[in-house]
C-alpha cells in the first residue's frame, strides 16, 4: 500500500511538473508569436513605402528626383556554375559571389 501510495504522489507530482513546464512552453510561444507578429507589420509597412515609391516614380515617368526609383525588369546574373566535379572550390565560389 505504502509503494502503491508513494507511485501515486510521483505520479501527481510528475503530472504537475509537465504542466508547468507546457505553461512555459505556451508562454514562450505567445512571446515568440508576438515577436514575429511585429517584424511582419514593419516588414509590411516598408513594403507599402517602397510600393508607393515605386508608383509614385513610375507615375512621373521616371524623372525627378532621387526618390525614384527604376527597377529592371531582368536581370543577368553571371553566377558560377557548377560541374560537379571539384564541390568545395564551387562552394567557395558561391559563397565569394554572394557576399559581394
Amino acid at each position: 500500500v505504502i509503494g502503491t501510495v508513494y507511485r501515486y504522489k510521483k505520479f501527481i507530482m510528475d503530472a504537475n511538473e509537465i504542466r508547468l513546464l507546457l505553461r512555459d512552453q505556451a508562454t514562450a510561444n505567445h512571446r515568440q508569436a508576438e515577436m514575429f507578429q511585429a517584424q511582419f507589420e514593419a516588414l509590411q509597412a516598408e513594403l507599402k513605402v517602397t510600393k508607393e515609391m515605386i508608383q509614385a516614380a513610375r507615375h512621373r515617368g521616371g524623372g525627378g528626383d532621387n526618390l525614384a526609383l527604376t527597377l529592371p525588369r531582368s536581370v543577368r546574373l553571371n553566377v558560377p556554375k557548377f560541374s560537379g566535379a571539384d564541390p568545395d572550390s564551387w562552394l567557395f565560389l558561391i559563397t565569394d559571389f554572394l557576399h559581394c
